[in-house]
């Protein structure tokens, strides 16, 4: 195979198919409030978690209110074995009202933090919402997706059922 046709192929995947599926790549560390005021930092978080499920959104996004009920239940599920669900909103200053209000009315116990200057979003090469990251401990990205359709989260699932390495038995108590 000729240079040129080698770079149009790797031009392609990387267009088509996403940067992920060519090598392990590892998220970048954030330090962001969130709407319980606290701050996070990603690897602090990671210390005491085996996975954790970064998830972009915001207020105004119709698939995002869709997904975060899913987020919500994998949560619940999956916690005690060890998965953290860290939510980012991709609100800025027009619409960042809106977002401690929704997370209360709709009982989110996840951390949900504020990206207001899109920062974390430009980091993670995010340009709208929904994506969603599974990373493990060391930062490695192990599951990637973008947007969302009812039947994805089953998907979420899987990956964090991989990521978590439970066996059959355990899923189904």
């Amino acid at each position: 195979m000729n240079r040129l046709a080698a770079l149009l192929i790797l031009a392609f995947v990387v267009l088509f198919v996403g940067w992920n599926t060519l090598a392990a790549e590892r998220v970048a560390n954030f330090k962001l409030e969130g709407v319980d005021g606290e701050t996070y930092e990603l690897k602090a978080v990671a210390k005491n978690c085996k996975a954790i499920l970064i998830d972009f959104w915001s207020t105004n996004c119709k698939p995002c209110k869709k997904l975060m009920p899913h987020l919500q239940t994998l949560y619940e599920v999956y916690a005690p074995a060890g998965l953290e669900v860290i939510v980012i909103s991709r609100d800025t200053t027009l619409t960042v009202s809106k977002v401690k209000p929704m997370v209360v009315a709709e009982g989110w116990t996840f951390p949900v933090l504020y990206d207001t200057d899109l920062k974390v979003s430009d980091a993670y090469h995010v340009r709208f919402a929904p994506v969603t990251f599974l990373i493990n401990k060391k930062g490695e990205v192990l599951f990637h997706h973008s947007g969302y359709k009812p039947g994805h989260e089953k998907d979420y699932e899987e990956a964090i059922v991989s990521a978590l390495e439970l066996t059959e038995e355990q899923v189904e108590e």
